[in-house]
């Protein structure tokens, strides 16, 4: 169920925090309006952790990667009345945007967090699980080489 609260706050939200996803390369440089160091949070939810960690270190950049519309929808509200500028949102599923991400290596300092909200215990098979931490593995590797 989608609100209208919430559909409202991607009507007025999602252009100035939201990335649309697609398979090309995204210039975080330009979608941020600076360059600093990238924090991926995976899974985030509604993003309390998202919302802490930007505010309390806004000399980072934080890409919030969620796939549930409602927590996107809650989650820019959030952004606006805090009026954090370094959190962009993608609303699409992690292991593509990954998959996609991993290739272009665009960041100075790479952070994965939140892979335990990513694919918790029992939601996910461990197909699906196995396969997003060989990813991640795989994604840390390129970026620090």
């Amino acid at each position: 169920c989608f609100s209208k609260a919430l559909q409202h706050a991607f009507d007025l939200y999602w252009n100035k925090y939201g990335i649309n996803y697609t398979d090309e390369q995204i210039n975080f440089e330009s979608q941020f309006q600076r360059r600093a160091p990238l924090v991926i949070d995976i899974g985030v939810g509604t993003g309390d952790s998202t919302l802490h960690h930007a505010a309390s270190h806004p000399e980072n950049n934080y890409l919030a990667i969620e796939v549930h519309r409602p927590g996107v929808g809650q989650l820019l509200n959030r952004i606006e009345s805090q009026q954090l500028s370094n959190i962009r949102i993608i609303n699409h599923d992690v292991i593509e945007v990954l998959q996609n991400t991993s290739s272009q290596t665009p960041f100075d300092q790479p952070t994965l967090t939140g892979l335990d909200r990513a694919c918790p215990g029992k939601t996910g098979s461990l197909a699906h699980r196995d396969r997003l931490g060989r990813l991640c593995r795989t994604y840390c590797r390129r970026i620090q080489a």
